[in-house]
């Protein structure tokens, strides 16, 4: 007895399979009918299973600082999301989604205006490819492999503060995902007509049904900060659970900058033709507070629901 297909649902993008079984027929057996039984035996669901795209309908059965792993049916890679105490899910590690210019992106399956579409101008960067530009005509995104911050804190060369994701030791919280300038976080291929402060762009590169964080609103970064008392410096705790928010850098023309000492999250927000709010912490203060970073820079992504 031999078992001839053993997989978990988990480790699959679809809600259906097919098997397909084979014989092999000796050439020196006899002619005739040949028998034999086959036992097949499936388990459906054995654990819930969250589809990032799906927030709206599992969010509201979480309890408050609940956490689970949720997939985004766009390329099937996993994030941790929280239930957060301001009564909104969050991803508490960083958005690690590659664009490319040969996928349509689509309402259905990223934050886009219903029954719109959007075909990236640039595809992501990657470590062989770091032909970033400064621009905002372009939306320019980097992806530096499958690295986690390694919780060490202090300014450093990044190679000193990162560890593989598949490393045991690991803490995939702390991934560093991917960087995105401005116009890339918003799902556009120019972003130069947005100018006025206070600006709010209704779309990002988030999954559908989920969104970047709004200065100054019920889902924004600074209710996080007041609810959990979100503190930054060498004593700080913004990098600890339940929200953990990472110290992963940024990402500029000359490449990455200073993972383990700082880290800037997008918001949706405009400060002016050049500029975007944006979170920010970093060693030198105590607590964290908006910044307004230039918007050709690579910064992180944490999505929050709608």
């Amino acid at each position: 007895r031999n078992t001839i297909l053993n997989y978990n649902r988990s480790s699959i993008n679809k809600d259906t399979t097919t098997i397909t079984f084979a014989t092999k027929v000796d050439a020196t057996k006899p002619s005739g009918t040949y028998t034999t039984n086959i036992n097949f035996t499936a388990v459906a669901n054995p654990t819930p299973l969250y589809y990032m795209q799906e927030v709206s309908t599992w969010c509201p059965t979480l309890e408050t600082d609940q956490t689970i792993e949720a997939i985004d049916t766009r390329d099937y890679k996993t994030y941790y999301v929280l239930k957060a105490r301001d009564n909104n899910c969050w991803m508490t590690e960083n958005l690690d989604y590659d664009i490319s210019t040969d996928t349509i992106l689509t309402s259905n399956d990223t934050d886009l205006p219903e029954g719109t579409t959007w075909i990236p101008a640039i595809s992501t960067h990657t470590t062989s490819d770091t032909s970033w530009v400064a621009s905002n005509t372009t939306p320019q995104s980097y992806d530096p492999g499958d690295l986690c911050w390694n919780g060490v804190i202090g300014y450093f060369n990044y190679s000193k503060t990162t560890i593989p994701c598949t490393d045991s030791n690991a803490n995939k919280h702390y991934s560093i995902g991917n960087y995105y300038n401005w116009t890339a976080s918003v799902a556009m291929n120019d972003s130069n007509d947005y100018t006025v402060n206070g600006q709010n762009i209704d779309q990002s590169i988030c999954p559908a049904g989920w969104k970047l964080p709004t200065r100054n609103t019920d889902k924004s970064f600074e209710n996080l900060v007041y609810i959990y008392d979100l503190t930054c410096n060498y004593s700080g705790n913004v990098q600890n659970g339940p929200l953990y928010f990472a110290y992963s850098g940024k990402y500029e023309s000359e490449g990455i900058k200073r993972i383990g000492a700082l880290s800037e999250y997008w918001e949706n927000t405009v400060y002016s033709k050049w500029n975007s709010y944006a979170f920010y912490f970093d060693l030198a203060r105590d607590n964290p507070f908006g910044s307004f970073p230039n918007r050709v820079y690579g910064n992180s992504i944490r999505c929050v629901s709608r």
